[in-house]
């Protein structure tokens, strides 16, 4: 009887060890577009804003002042200390899904923002698209678009960790 209940508990055990193993390899599944291309590992908004800061050091920036000026953003004031190519760099880190696309508002209003600064440059990061097809209007201030893919693939590039 007593061996009958601890075959019982040990295969209740197993059950739930399975279960969890199960829900943690589902959650660490990544996210593809429609081609089935991964456009970025489930970061969550800390990571990604983590992967950001790094690449700005990766790319030899300075940062400095961090906002946020949404929930869901923040905004990296950082020098880059060159001759003649330097100055302070807007980089603007928008967490959105993979498949939601950037409002062209959103541009503008990140484009008047280094322009107000007087920043050499904006770069603007994303796990979000972007429509670099999209007519821009032509007196935006100077801007880099880093939209999903581009962004895993510097991420990987530089081997940063989240």
């Amino acid at each position: 009887m007593e061996a009958f209940f601890l075959i019982i508990l040990i295969s209740f055990g197993i059950g739930i060890l399975l279960i969890l193993l199960i829900a943690t390899q589902a959650a660490r599944k990544k996210k593809t577009d429609p081609q089935g291309r991964v456009i970025h590992p489930t970061w969550t908004q800390h990571q990604f804003e983590k992967l950001c800061l790094q690449l700005v050091e990766a790319i030899k920036l300075e940062p400095g002042e961090i906002i946020r000026p949404s929930d869901q953003a923040i905004d990296i004031y950082a020098t880059n200390k060159t001759p003649l190519t330097g100055g302070l760099f807007i980089i603007h880190c928008l967490f959105r899904e993979p498949e939601q696309k950037i409002q062209m508002s959103e541009i503008l209003e990140f484009s008047n923002l280094v322009s107000q600064e007087r920043a050499s440059k904006g770069i603007l990061i994303t796990t979000g698209k972007i429509d670099l097809e999209a007519t821009l209007p032509v007196d935006l201030a100077p801007l880099e678009f880093l939209p999903g893919e581009p962004f895993r693939r510097l991420v990987e590039e530089y081997r940063l960790r989240a």
